[in-house]
Parts: structure tokens; sequence; C-alpha cells
């Protein structure tokens, strides 16, 4: 099994580091009252909504269609201390480019 595959719900426990490489390639704005980075990976456009204080672990949950889509429960994780990280994979349907774009995502985050 993918090691991804695994990823596709809530993922407790994982760093999660907001400073990157390259810092000028982040784009800063507000996402439902949270800090939101916008950044790309391998070409893709990508986000991650920072906690004002994360919860014990630094978990996370991953979307990978329809960020911002009925929002509830991600403001309500986001509230609690998980970061919430989408990188744009639609219409890929888990296909091989998608699994390297996500990798790539993953150790970017990482």
């Amino acid at each position: 099994m993918h090691k991804l595959c695994l990823l596709c719900a809530v993922v407790a426990g994982l760093p999660v580091h907001a400073a990157r490489a390259d810092e000028s390639a982040v784009r800063r704005s507000t996402w439902n009252g949270f800090e939101r980075l916008d950044f790309e990976v391998a070409g893709r456009a990508a986000l991650l909504i920072v906690p004002k204080e994360a919860a014990p672990g630094r978990p996370w949950i991953w979307r990978t269609e329809f960020f911002g889509h009925e929002p509830q429960a991600d403001v309500a994780l986001v509230g609690k201390g998980f970061h919430a990280a989408y990188i744009n994979v639609q219409n890929m349907y888990g296909g091989p480019e998608a699994m390297r774009l996500m990798d790539a995502f993953y150790a970017d985050l990482r």
C-alpha cells in the first residue's frame, strides 16, 4: 500500500513546519481567522493553514480536493490546534502523478 493512502484522512503526530527554504515564495494571508501560507510544490498550488497554537504532536489534516468548500470541520480542527494542508491534485484521481505530487508535498511540509 502506498504510504500516502494512510494520509488521506486526519494524520496526527507529524511535525509541520511553516518555514520554507524560499520564504519569498510564500504568500501570507488569513483564512477564517488563521494564518494562511500559499506556495507551490512541484509547480502545483499548495497551502497551509496554521493554528494560533499547535496541539501537542503538531497534528495536521490533508485536503486534496475542494479546499474551503464547507470548511466547518477544517475550521474546528484548526481551532483545536491542527494544521490544514492542501495541494491541488484535482482531477488526477489518485493516479501515479497525483501520488508523486503528494509525496513531494509531504516531503516539503516535513
